[in-house]
């Protein structure tokens, strides 16, 4: 790819690599005007980059695939319309067919389907934005999702229905691409993430893999006169010393770390377990 975007001298994106791959859901981190929406905006072909490549499906975005779904972070309804004239405007202008009892389905998936008459201008914020997720997610078959901040205005409720609908999409081999704010939100539901900063994709990792095994950090504290031993008895683990003290993080079992270290005559004066969040990751990346 090796995108670039200047905007004038402003250079938005920088030399951005990434090759996402089919029926994963990727989470796109990274604080305002790291770039992220010019990457979508750019992805979709509404935008077009200063340099490089870049192809979807084996296509350039702006020959309009039919195959990418989108939903902007911005409100986008009908609001003179009610939410089943919502839902059929969108079904007819995709080429979808879908029955009364169809739609009814879509709209009590996201809790709309004691609505009736009522304009979708009158509905809550939450309201508008379950409308919104169903008119895009739930109205026409995408294989590759774009969801820019999907969650914004969502309840309790509407966070456990967005991510059973991911959930069930992921089952059904269709790539997802998620930018947002959240990351607590990101854990439960993406299988990869990247971390966008200052228009340079940071990091690009994997997380289904940390959930799954509950990898967590361990951070042991040891104090000692003979600073030298301990530090050969660390060389494959992340320590920092500060006077006497050695700070050690690892992913090993912590009762293995206790075991090969009093096997040494080395006696932990602390030690602590640390599950490291997704925001934790983000932090690290940003401030290195």
């Amino acid at each position: 790819m090796d995108i670039h975007k200047k905007y004038k001298k402003k250079v938005v994106l920088d030399s951005v690599n990434c090759c996402i791959e089919g029926g994963k859901t990727y989470g796109i981190l990274g604080e305002n005007g790291a770039g992220k929406s010019t990457l979508i905006k750019i992805m979709l072909g509404l935008v077009f980059q200063t340099s490089g490549d870049i192809t979807i499906f084996g296509k350039p975005p702006f020959t309009g695939n039919k195959s990418i779904g989108y939903l902007p972070e911005n409100i986008c309804i009908f609001p003179h319309l009610s939410a089943y004239d919502n839902i059929d405007v969108v079904i007819r202008m995709t080429g979808c067919k879908a029955d009364k009892s169809t739609i009814n389905n879509i709209l009590e998936k996201v809790s709309l389907g004691d609505t009736g008459k009522k304009p979708a201008s009158r509905f809550s914020l939450g309201m508008k934005r379950r409308l919104q997720l169903a008119m895009a997610l739930l109205t026409k078959k995408s294989e590759f999702l774009i969801l820019d901040e999907p969650t914004n205005g969502l309840d309790i409720n509407g966070m456990k229905w967005f991510k059973e609908i991911i959930s069930s999409m992921r089952k059904s081999s269709v790539t997802i691409l998620i930018a947002s704010h959240s990351t607590k939100e990101l854990e439960d539901i993406i299988t990869d993430y990247l971390i966008l900063h200052k228009g340079v994709i940071k990091k690009h990792g994997v997380w289904d893999n940390r959930i799954s095994k509950k990898t967590k950090e361990v951070h042991i504290q040891v104090k000692t006169e003979d600073i030298e031993k301990c530090t050969k008895l660390f060389f494959d683990m992340k320590f920092e010393i500060r006077e006497n003290t050695i700070f050690v993080k690892t992913d090993q079992s912590y009762q293995r770390i206790i075991k090969y270290l009093t096997e040494r005559n080395i006696f932990p004066e602390n030690f602590k377990l640390i599950e490291e969040s997704l925001s934790d990751i983000y932090m690290d990346v940003i401030k290195g």
